[in-house]
């Protein structure tokens, strides 16, 4: 997967299930705020899918309502921002994060079940080995 670059718009598709049912919340235009920024990322509103991906309904002038994880160094777990960034907090918190099955432990982004597994953690200890110089 290539990292996001600074100044690149990218379009974001984003769903969120449950089983049986796919669950989609949104907030529309307004009151909502169209876009959201911080010093890292912005995000603009526009349009939002039903259940079935790109073929679901589309609502426009929504906002997702979601928190949206992205890093240029997948192995820095721990988000730490003091150089160095790469240290023995990542293992641990890739570790917890593995024990409580938390989604962001999907190192190899599997979808077929089991969806964590030790292909995750080679994943993560390659990601570890090739370092990052920023966070």
């Amino acid at each position: 997967m290539p990292p996001l670059q600074a100044g690149v718009p990218r379009g974001v598709f984003v769903e969120f299930t449950s089983q049986p049912n796919a669950v989609l919340v949104y907030t529309p235009i307004p009151p909502a705020s169209p876009s959201y920024a911080n010093s890292v990322a912005t995000l603009n509103g526009g349009a939002a899918k039903g259940s079935g991906g790109f073929a679901g309904i589309t609502t426009q002038g929504a906002m997702v309502n979601a928190t949206v994880y992205f890093s240029n160094c997948p192995a820095n777990c721990d988000a730490s921002t003091i150089p160095p960034f790469l240290n023995a907090m990542d293992f641990v918190c890739f570790n917890n994060r593995f024990a409580a099955a938390h989604i962001l432990a999907n190192c190899d982004r599997s979808t077929t079940p089991p969806v964590l597994n030790v292909i995750d953690f080679v994943c993560f200890v390659n990601a570890f080995a090739a370092g990052c110089s920023a966070p």
